[in-house]
């Protein structure tokens, strides 16, 4: 198991994987966190803000559409925050 901001999870999804289409429907906000190498809190913010199209709170926290991350990630490595 690897870690996540203090927390064990079983397999830490890639920008690959959102990419290549090898995702559940909808992420954590720590399963973003860990995609785009940023705290939870961040996430948590870009939800609050409307950053990810239909992004919904569920309980306590957030999940986000994985289909609606492709842009983002594409919009990260044209500014060259990161490679995929």
């Amino acid at each position: 198991m690897e870690s996540i901001g203090g927390r064990d999870v079983k397999r830490i999804l890639t920008m690959e994987d959102i990419l290549g289409g090898d995702v559940p429907a909808y992420l954590t906000v720590n399963q973003v966190a860990g995609i785009f190498q940023q705290s939870a809190s961040t996430i948590r913010r870009g939800c609050e803000a409307k950053k990810y199209e239909r992004a919904f709170k569920l309980g306590d926290d957030w999940r986000i559409p994985s289909r609606f991350l492709e842009k983002q990630i594409r919009e990260a490595e044209e500014r060259g925050e990161f490679a995929a």
